[in-house]
């Protein structure tokens, strides 16, 4: 889960009191929802988003000068890093040890595994890798370009995504909803789509690779985000009504009484003084 989101949205929504707590939670739930939907709608455009590898560097059958790090995880399928040099290779073999993990290795120019630099949880995960390596190999594509998983995301995707990253952000300017769903939904709009146009992101998948269909939503960080900012917005809450707090209104009705009784004795002292007066004032 994502813990900080919980932690940011309770700053930004525990407020006077009570009520204006909840209203508060309620405007940055709301960005949050609008932004997430936006998401959804382009995931129905381009199931896959940016989603997408690089082509080898392979010329005459043979992969110069250049290293090729593969790895697979767990709801986000086959990853790909080209790199120039080992050292970085190796950086980004180490740096593939995540949570889902199941396989990964690095291939040389030779482009042969690196008996030192591979690792899968089982063998059949070990050929895997070697079949996903020979299939990059055998593609007939520009070496060194983008090849996208989604045609159409290849054909007029970015566009798309900039005119909808442009489009919401100025909705949500022009339109008359407070600075929590303008602060909440810009945010995380665009943290989003920089992920959603990101080719080593893209949208999540399950293992089979294929995008989990209308669940699409389930399936990505926007559910997340949501569930946490829910959680936010119960502790927020409940923070105002911990007695010790001083933020709930029912704390502040002896104080209210007081002002209220003096403010109209003061206007019907003013009033009788005027009215009873020996000359205009």
């Amino acid at each position: 889960l994502n813990w900080p989101n919980v932690a940011q949205f309770i700053i930004f929504s525990v407020y006077k009191n009570t009520g204006t707590t909840i209203n508060a939670a309620f405007e940055g739930m709301m960005g949050t929802a609008l932004a997430g939907l936006n998401v959804e709608f382009m995931i129905k455009l381009f199931p896959h988003g940016a989603a997408g590898r690089t082509c080898l560097y392979i010329v005459d059958g043979v992969q110069e000068n250049h290293w090729e790090v593969l790895w697979y995880v767990r709801k986000r399928g086959w990853h790909q890093k080209h790199c120039t040099y080992k050292g970085e290779a190796i950086r980004f073999y180490n740096d593939a040890d995540k949570g889902g993990l199941q396989a990964r290795g690095v291939f040389g120019p030779d482009g042969k595994l690196d008996p030192h630099l591979t690792w899968s949880r089982t063998d059949d995960w070990n050929q895997k890798l070697n079949a996903r390596y020979q299939d990059l190999r055998s593609e007939a594509c520009e070496p060194g370009t983008i090849v996208y998983k989604d045609p159409n995301y290849a054909a007029y995707g970015e566009i798309a995504c900039l005119v909808d990253v442009a489009l919401v952000l100025l909705l949500f300017l022009i339109s008359k909803s407070s600075r929590n769903t303008k602060m909440f939904g810009m945010s995380w709009h665009v943290s989003w789509m920089m992920s959603f146009m990101n080719p080593s992101v893209g949208v999540l998948h399950n293992d089979d690779g294929d995008v989990m269909g209308w669940l699409s939503f389930l399936s990505t960080d926007v559910v997340v985000v949501v569930f946490t900012t829910l959680i936010g917005a119960v502790f927020a809450i409940v923070a105002t009504l911990i007695p010790r707090m001083g933020l709930l209104n029912t704390s502040k009705l002896q104080d209210d009484s007081v002002a209220v009784t003096h403010s109209i004795t003061t206007v019907w002292s003013e009033c009788t003084r005027y009215f009873l007066g020996g000359k205009r004032s």
